[in-house]
């Protein structure tokens, strides 16, 4: 499967040279110096209490539905204009993945659909910040705790984006960023939790310790949980932490971009994705609904043809094979927004 870069992040070899060596030399490739620099300096940006690295957004996201004892048949309410996932990790310890359709003008959950999507059995919602769109949260936030439901925030995208001058994870939620390659901040692979929850980051910490502890007067640990090997090494840790530098002045560049775009394409009856007032997007994707006369898969052969890199937003979860044929449940605006939707 081709990798569809999209993001030049910059990254130079020689601008990390001296700390490769410091890490070398000290024969420390995991658990080290860069890994709680990189965790710290993550806490620092987003002013949080608690940030815990992961092996992906995706074991992230498989750690928050532990630490909410998500059982076998619960029901977990999720975005379905998102990454695959937002349902698998729900599926794959046999909970129900519930489809909420989206809002077709920001792309993410809508509030009237899921207050008709709540049930007794219903044990947590997952919201998806699409593309890095954290907007609609404050009424998703106060559904879920209108209902008593624990929320966990898929933000993969949105490292760097805010509510109302707060970055996004600056609250006492479960909130899972990425830092796959194709997000603003790169580990190649990687993710990360965050939480001002003490309760939630103690169930983390030890999740992520595969259950261990250090008992008084012993050499050695032991082991009172199960837990999880979703570990990042010295050198992505290192990455990471040299890119949260310049993150702000990225996230001005992107605005601006997207801005320019904006301006151009509008006249040709591009739609761009609505960022609500209050609400800072960090332009994850510059995202644009196609004029209707448009056909993606034309337009995306023909920007390819002249060497313009593109993707879709994102999919239309229970319109993918698989959960069509095991859910038999279709959403009709993200699947609209799956057939019109591009990112440049």
């Amino acid at each position: 499967m081709k990798n569809n870069i999209l993001i030049d992040h910059n990254l130079r070899l020689n601008k990390i040279k001296r700390d490769l060596d410091v890490i070398f030399k000290s024969n420390s490739f995991t658990q080290g110096k860069y890994n709680q620099l990189f965790s710290k300096k993550i806490k620092k940006y987003l002013n949080v209490k608690f940030a815990y690295l992961t092996s992906s957004a995706t074991t992230a996201l498989s750690i928050c539905l532990d630490v909410l004892n998500i059982k076998k048949n619960d029901d977990v309410v999720i975005s379905d204009y998102s990454w695959i996932s937002t349902a698998h990790v729900v599926e794959n310890i046999g909970a129900n993945p519930i489809f909420v359709d989206v809002d077709k003008n920001t792309f993410n959950m809508c509030p009237k659909i899921l207050k008709k999507k709540i049930t007794k059995k219903t044990k947590a919602i997952i919201f998806v910040h699409a593309l890095g769109n954290p907007s609609g949260y404050d009424e998703i936030s106060k559904i879920a705790k209108r209902n008593n439901i624990p929320l966990i925030h898929d933000a993969a995208c949105s490292l760097g984006s805010k509510i109302k001058n707060k970055f996004i994870g600056n609250s006492n939620d479960l909130t899972c960023f990425s830092f796959h390659q194709r997000k603003i901040l790169t580990t190649g692979e990687g993710g990360a939790i965050v939480t001002n929850n003490k309760r939630y980051a103690k169930k983390i910490n030890l999740l992520l310790s595969l259950g261990a502890v250090k008992i008084k007067n012993r050499k050695y640990l032991d082991f009172v949980d199960k837990g999880f090997n979703f570990r990042l090494s010295e050198i992505q840790c290192l990455i990471g932490f040299k890119q949260l530098n310049n993150l702000n002045e990225k996230i001005k560049l992107r605005n601006k971009i997207y801005s320019n775009y904006i301006k151009i394409l509008k006249n040709l009856n591009f739609i761009p994705q609505l960022i609500e007032k209050s609400y800072l997007s960090n332009i994850q994707s510059c995202a644009f609904k196609l004029p209707k006369k448009i056909d993606l898969e034309k337009f995306m052969k023909y920007l390819e043809k002249n060497k313009i890199d593109c993707t879709i937003g994102t999919y239309s979860i229970s319109n993918t094979i698989y959960y069509k044929k095991n859910y038999k449940k279709p959403q009709p605006n993200s699947h609209e927004l799956f057939k019109s939707t591009i990112s440049l």
